[in-house]
């Protein structure tokens, strides 16, 4: 079995028709047809105070999956300055 790739957008705006979210909604559009496995984060449908860290809610506390983690990082050639990944 082949693990696919995962894309998270997060969209931070309090209006649905926002440009960011509309722009958001398409390209995870676009990765799902290149079978990618996709996620929008709505920050708008989420409390407040829970994001903010003020109290806590199983909405919130739900969205924080290790599955969705990164895999990789880069860091900096001290020699050429171009970053190279780790995988």
């Amino acid at each position: 079995m082949t693990e696919s790739m995962r894309a998270v957008a997060i969209s931070g705006s309090p209006s649905p028709d926002s440009t960011s979210r509309l722009l958001a909604d398409r390209v995870l559009t676009l990765l799902e047809a290149h079978d990618f496995a996709t996620e929008l984060v709505d920050l708008s449908s989420l409390p407040a105070d829970a994001l903010l860290g003020r109290t806590e809610d199983a909405g919130v506390a739900g969205r924080s999956r290790p599955s969705m983690a990164p895999r990789c990082s880069c860091s900096r050639r001290r020699s050429t300055g171009r970053l190279t990944p780790r995988c």
